[in-house]
């Protein structure tokens, strides 16, 4: 996680003072993991696509790990460790990213904004693909995880919705 961080802890301030105190830093990444992984656990096996983010437990779910991740890694470097941990279902974001998407505040509500308009054009993507190849959402899921550069075993869609995103902007 400090790797995937590593823009953060040279260009910010509280990067910069959280690298000054690694050791300090690793614990507290390691404490918000500890107390925040029964709560990504409930979260279960859900996928942006099948997940109703409109429902009061997922949305607080979210919401929760987003900010008690925020507070040890930032705004980015919590979406960046959020999908590590539970990669079909939170999507990565930095500043051009939330810029693009006009979210103005990077805290767990204009996060929880952000993936409920993934959501949207990861379906409408899989949704263009099925028309577009004649299959069923389920087959043109799979045919974009097939044709993504990673094996089908490991390729996630919010890591092709975030390409998408940076190939555009």
């Amino acid at each position: 996680m400090v790797y995937f961080n590593k823009v953060w802890y040279i260009y910010s301030e509280e990067g910069k003072k959280a690298f000054g105190n690694l050791e300090g830093h690793i614990s507290d990444i390691h404490e918000v993991i500890k107390v925040t992984t029964q709560i990504a656990d409930e979260l279960g096996n859900v996928s942006i696509v099948d997940a109703n983010l409109s429902d009061i437990f997922i949305a607080n779910s979210i919401k929760t790990l987003y900010k008690k991740f925020s507070e040890v890694l930032g705004a980015t470097g919590a979406s960046k460790a959020l999908h590590l941990i539970h990669p079909k279902l939170f999507v990565m974001w930095d500043d051009n990213i939330r810029k693009s998407y006009q979210i103005d505040v990077p805290d767990e509500n204009g996060y929880l904004q952000f993936l409920r308009i993934a959501k949207k054009e990861i379906i409408e993507f899989i949704r263009d693909c099925a028309e577009r190849h004649q299959l069923s959402f389920e087959e043109a899921e799979q045919f974009i995880k097939e044709k993504s550069d990673e094996t089908p075993r490991r390729t996630k869609l919010p890591k092709i919705h975030s390409r998408r995103t940076l190939s555009e902007g």
